[in-house]
């Protein structure tokens, strides 16, 4: 499924369709909450949402209400190679859902910053492999005091030049439960002392 729009439109109701294998919105300015409400997705299939060119992703956006089965997966690719871009991400625009793969690529900015706020990522959250490639992060914030609320297994960073430094307090919190983190091709110069000390 593929939908273009510009800032006038409105985000179309999807419950009207049957579920596809690839979702693609290109310019949409805004997603909406419970954006896929009521898609109930078939077992044993892996499915693909991806945004292109969005300005703001709405709280519960990404949520229980899209009814995926255990025995199938979700990715969801937020931006593209091609052309940057930067996003607002609103508080739990991930929230109760499980993601097999969430892929930022070519983002400028978070919220209107270098430094990613965790913050969008809401309760009984579990991300199998959270990618940033050729975005400008530098940093996570550390808002979620619950790491276990969002579970992130793999955590990569990829070709990322604004990422310099690593810190304790810019590391995210859900990393004490990550099984790795991979950074590569970055700015990477320094690791302060005890960066790692609370994850040990």
């Amino acid at each position: 499924m593929y939908a273009q729009t510009n800032e006038s439109d409105v985000f179309p109701s999807l419950s009207c369709f049957p579920p596809v294998k690839t979702y693609l919105f290109r310019n949409f300015p805004k997603i909406r909450l419970h954006a896929f409400e009521d898609i109930k997705f078939p077992e044993n299939e892996s499915f693909s949402i991806k945004v292109v060119n969005a300005s703001f992703i709405e709280t519960e956006a990404f949520s229980k209400s899209l009814i995926i089965p255990p025995s199938s997966k979700l990715s969801i690719d937020i931006g593209d190679l091609d052309s940057s871009s930067s996003i607002v991400l609103r508080f739990s625009a991930f929230n109760h859902i499980k993601i097999d793969h969430l892929h930022f690529t070519n983002i400028n900015s978070f919220n209107g910053r270098s430094v990613f706020d965790t913050d969008c990522f809401g309760n009984d959250l579990d991300i199998n492999l959270l990618t940033f490639e050729n975005c400008a992060i530098g940093g996570f914030s550390n808002i979620i005091h619950k790491p276990a609320d969002a579970d992130v297994a793999y955590l990569s960073i990829i070709n990322s030049p604004k990422l310099t430094q690593l810190t304790d307090k810019s590391l995210p919190s859900f990393l004490s439960t990550s099984k790795s983190l991979e950074i590569s091709n970055t700015n990477l110069q320094m690791i302060n002392a005890h960066t790692f000390q609370a994850w040990s």
